[in-house]
């Protein structure tokens, strides 16, 4: 998969960094700084590999693209979480998120998934709860697409009329977890009474705070 780093768009990523990219080299009392450059949602599956290179002596500074900012600053793994729009801090390597599993030597058997290693601050959830209504229901997520400017999203997207058949109960109430929306989209939410508050969704900070507040998510 390091293959990838020869492609224009890597060369022309990693010819912004003047200092070294990391390549197994001791970090005692160094800073490693790790440029998350995939998508939304290979980067908050793959930020737990931090643990590979964080250690008590080093400093591991992340950087993303804003909306995943204010989520990944709870990370137990990354002392810093900076902007991609930020000037570069001082640091004395940098490597690809996804090449920590080649240069750390990555054994599977040596790793253990962590669960929840991601939350929301407390403010957001606190400020998400009275939005959650009624409490006497239960509550369930949807999200039947990723980006739709992404080239292969037609493989992974699910038709939102099969997903809303799956209300079989008036005792379910329906949240869409969309941004996304096509207007036939919109209107099936709206004559489905599905409720919509991704308009007042900012960062995936907020995502995280209204999925709290949920019972069930189906994506």
């Amino acid at each position: 998969y390091e293959w990838r780093l020869q492609q224009f768009y890597y060369k022309n990523l990693l010819s912004r960094f003047k200092l070294p990219m990391w390549q197994g080299e001791n970090l005692n009392g160094k800073i490693l700084l790790v440029n998350a450059e995939q998508g939304f949602g290979d980067v908050l599956q793959f930020t737990q590999i931090l643990k590979l290179v964080k250690t008590s002596s080093n400093k591991i500074i992340l950087r993303v693209r804003e909306p995943l900012v204010e989520l990944l600053r709870t990370l137990p793994w990354a002392d810093e979480v900076i902007s991609v729009e930020d000037i570069l801090p001082v640091y004395d390597f940098h490597i690809p998120l996804i090449s920590i599993f080649y240069y750390s030597r990555f054994n599977i058997k040596d790793f253990k998934p962590e669960s929840a290693y991601l939350k929301a601050p407390r403010s957001l959830v606190m400020s998400w709860q009275d939005k959650i209504q009624p409490l006497d229901k239960f509550n369930i997520g949807i999200c039947c697409s990723g980006n739709k400017e992404q080239v292969l999203n037609t493989f992974r997207e699910v038709e939102l009329n099969k997903v809303l058949t799956l209300k079989i109960s008036d005792n379910i109430q329906f949240y869409n977890l969309q941004m996304m929306l096509s207007p036939t989209e919109k209107q099936l939410l709206a004559s489905h009474q599905v409720i919509n508050l991704m308009p007042f969704v900012k960062s995936f900070a907020d995502t995280a705070a209204l999925i709290m507040q949920l019972n069930l998510v189906i994506t």
